[in-house]
């Protein structure tokens, strides 16, 4: 770039996995010590030592899942030109996008349905928040003493979240965990979710003077309008 134009970027992805279920050894402690968790033939018991309260978590691994896979995107672009000397524009943009899926799943041979139906959630969310920057800068120095500066910003901001939220009991195939909620006994699954968005402008300035780089006095002020106060309200200078 030319002496007078500084641009640059940054971008960074990022993808997860994460994987949870019960915890086994906070349930095993309340085994009876001498119950065996299988029997002669090596078949899985759900309830050692033939009490109902008491319930096998050996076998959760295999039929409690709670996965959550998530996606995130985080990016900005800035550009500066010096239009003259000490006066200089500033310009950034940034962008959050971000993903999340969780699937819960919890079959019927498990410490958690204690042979009840299996039952199943699906939820997932996508958020997106952008932010636009304006700012120019003036600074002068006046016969060796004097210096000023001054700072003049406008912000634009915008997020935007939705939620949303499946679960579905007495699934009907277990082998299909989260997939497919609407193969339950009862015929219903159960939706809901939420949704946000909200919208913030700025306005700043501010001026700096200094007094042979030992006294300082400083002046700002801030204006803010917000989607999110009443609308009789939105607007605040301080």
């Amino acid at each position: 770039p030319r002496e007078f134009l500084n641009f640059g970027t940054n971008i960074n992805y990022s993808n997860a996995i994460r994987n949870a279920g019960t915890d086994l050894y906070s349930t095993a402690i309340g085994q009876f010590p001498l119950a065996t968790p299988y029997d002669a033939n090596g078949n899985f018991l759900l309830n050692p030592g033939a009490d109902d309260q008491v319930f096998n978590p050996l076998n959760d691994p295999n039929t409690v899942f709670d996965e959550t896979r998530s996606n995130r995107l985080l990016a900005n672009i800035f550009g500066q030109v010096n239009i003259l000397k000490g006066l200089s524009y500033r310009a950034a943009f940034g962008v959050d996008v971000n993903s999340t899926r969780r699937g819960r799943f919890n079959g019927a041979v498990s410490s958690v349905r204690r042979n009840a139906a299996a039952n199943a959630n699906y939820d997932t969310g996508n958020g997106l928040v952008w932010t636009l920057q304006n700012q120019i800068n003036y600074d002068i120095t006046i016969a060796d003493k004097h210096d000023f500066s001054a700072t003049v910003v406008q912000e634009l901001r915008k997020r935007r979240d939705e939620e949303s939220f499946s679960s579905a009991q007495e699934l009907t195939y277990e082998s299909q965990r989260w997939y497919a909620l609407q193969n339950n006994a009862k015929g219903v699954t159960e939706v809901s979710g939420n949704y946000l968005q909200d919208q913030l402008a700025s306005h700043l300035g501010r001026i700096n003077y200094s007094y042979n780089k030992k006294y300082i006095l400083s002046a700002a002020l801030r204006h803010d309008v917000s989607s999110r106060l009443s609308p009789q309200n939105q607007s605040l200078h301080f």
